[in-house]
């Protein structure tokens, strides 16, 4: 049982509650924004989702009360395919040559990200104050050299199979899929207060993945 409170104090909390459900109403209106913006300029298409913690299903109290926040921390994937006017091909299981997946990770509070305890519920009194955390968007581009005979997934293999993503800035390879090669660098929600800033922070990130990657990205995508 959780200690009593008064019911002042329990109705100011309540109160706080509810203008942090506005606020993260907001806030993931802005990061689905922010995700559109450089979806299209980098010129790739929305692919999907992945989460960090699942749905809550049918047994909410079976799971972790994180279930129930599933914006906090996920990822929003994005393809571009080097033959897009192929009928018939989406690209996503069998990668050709020169395929690539943009893949933007929403870290809405680095003290939960950065919780690294398998089998244990977060727990935030564990977690570092909050203005000593971060809110960040991660981004990377992930590009195919190779042809594929053999299934090859972006979302149910590739994604989920990278243990460690590159330093921000830097180029690597993919650690479980010889011939993917992966590019990111970090977007600071903070430093980025209007269109104006998340497209000059593109712009730079566009230069440097195209040289790291040697791409060259194209025409945006809707």
């Amino acid at each position: 049982m959780t200690n009593a409170v008064s019911d002042d104090a329990l109705a100011a909390a309540l109160t706080d509650v509810r203008r942090a459900y506005r606020l993260l109403w907001g806030f993931h209106k802005r990061v689905l924004e922010y995700n559109r913006i450089i979806r299209t300029s980098l010129g790739f298409e929305h692919l999907g989702a992945k989460y960090r913690f699942g749905k809550p299903g049918q047994n909410p109290e079976a799971r972790y009360a994180w279930d129930l926040c599933p914006g906090a921390q996920f990822g929003l994937a994005s393809i571009r395919r080097s033959d897009a006017a192929e009928p018939g091909r989406d690209g996503t299981s069998f990668p050709r040559a020169g395929d690539a997946v943009l893949y933007v990770r929403v870290k809405g509070d680095t003290g939960l990200a950065d919780f690294a305890r398998p089998g244990v519920e977060p727990d935030p009194v564990q977690f570092p104050p909050p203005e000593e955390s971060q809110t960040l968007m991660e981004v990377y581009v992930l590009v195919n050299r190779e042809e594929r005979s053999v299934r090859l997934d972006w979302l149910d293999v590739v994604l989920p199979s990278v243990t460690q993503w590159p330093a921000p800035g830097q180029t690597g390879p993919h650690p479980a899929h010889k011939g993917i090669d992966i590019y990111g660098d970090v977007f600071d929600l903070a430093r980025l207060g209007g269109e104006d800033a998340l497209l000059l922070k593109i712009d730079a990130f566009k230069a440097a993945a195209s040289r790291a990657l040697g791409l060259t990205f194209g025409t945006p995508q809707a």
